[in-house]
């Protein structure tokens, strides 16, 4: 889920608009853009983006990304147990030490995909009772990095534990993001410049038309 954080209502919008409430939502921002030939990074549908104004807080949103995981049970010879895992069989390429005596994440904290955020154990049994133990903690997805906005510890139907991660960044424009009109008209982001680089390209530019 996106949340923009700076949403405005459009300056121009019809009476029907209007008495739907279209606008009691607003999901856009008020831009200010100039239609020209600027070095080729506008071409087709791209388009140059002042970066400046990005740092501003422009097009700046919230990302969040819940995750959700249930111990599950196959069988009677194989169940997973949300716990810590223990020291033998841990993952080497994954972090723990963000867990709290629950094996799960702690609120507020930053996590990556190499960090776990709840652990869980595999046990599977043979024949013979034997015990065996697999890790199987979980670790976020790549792009998916970000503080640790909610944890949720619950029951399932079944009455197995069920833990839900809510997981937040904060987003901004970057090249090759696709933006959108209210009239669906799409573009692309070809490149960001700043606000003192544009002002100078387009000195050079009216100069040379001169």
């Amino acid at each position: 889920m996106h949340i923009l954080s700076y949403p405005q209502k459009p300056l121009v919008y019809t009476e029907h608009e209007d008495a739907m409430g279209m606008n009691d939502l607003p999901c856009g921002v008020n831009a200010v853009v100039a239609i020209a030939a600027y070095g080729g990074w506008n071409m087709e549908d791209s388009i140059i983006v002042n970066q400046s104004a990005l740092d501003r807080g422009l097009y700046m949103s919230i990302f969040y990304k819940s995750i959700t995981i249930e111990e599950r049970k196959s069988g009677q010879y194989s169940h997973e147990s949300v716990c810590i895992p223990p020291l033998n069989i841990r993952t080497k390429s994954y972090n723990y030490d963000k867990l709290d005596v629950d094996g799960l994440v702690r609120l507020g904290t930053y996590v990556s995909d190499r960090d776990v955020i709840v652990g869980k154990v595999l046990t599977k049994t043979d024949k013979n009772k034997n015990e065996s133990f697999v890790d199987v903690s979980v670790t976020p997805k790549m792009g998916e990095a970000g503080y640790v906005d909610q944890v949720i510890l619950t029951t399932s139907q079944d009455g197995y534990k069920l833990v839900k991660v809510k997981i937040r960044k904060l987003r901004r424009l970057e090249v090759g993001d696709k933006l959108a009109a209210r009239s669906a008209q799409k573009s692309t982001v070809g490149i960001t410049y700043r606000q003192e680089d544009i002002d100078r390209k387009s000195t050079r530019l009216n100069s040379s038309h001169l």
